[in-house]
């Protein structure tokens, strides 16, 4: 079984390769290219741990973080490019 690390290499890999061909196609969104994907994973898991912790599932913290950067990073993953300024 895959870890936790693994799992998150491999789909921030999708989402890159998913973004490279949007570019490539002329597809992809100036306001939500890839490193505005990667912000939104890292706030997102920043969030969640912050939130985490003052709902006191500090036990649950890793898990939610975790699913709120991979949320991060799928969130844009099918956004038509329809944007003309960054």
């Amino acid at each position: 079984m895959r870890n936790k690390g693994e799992v998150l290499e491999d789909i921030e890999e999708i989402v890159k390769k998913e973004f490279e061909e949007k570019k490539k196609a002329g597809q992809l969104s100036l306001a939500h290219d890839i490193s505005h994907v990667l912000w939104v994973a890292n706030a997102s898991s920043l969030v969640a741990r912050y939130l985490a912790r003052r709902e006191g599932l500090e036990k649950h913290e890793e898990e939610i973080c975790y699913l709120a950067r991979i949320a991060g990073l799928l969130h844009d993953i099918k956004r038509e490019a329809i944007e003309t300024k960054p």
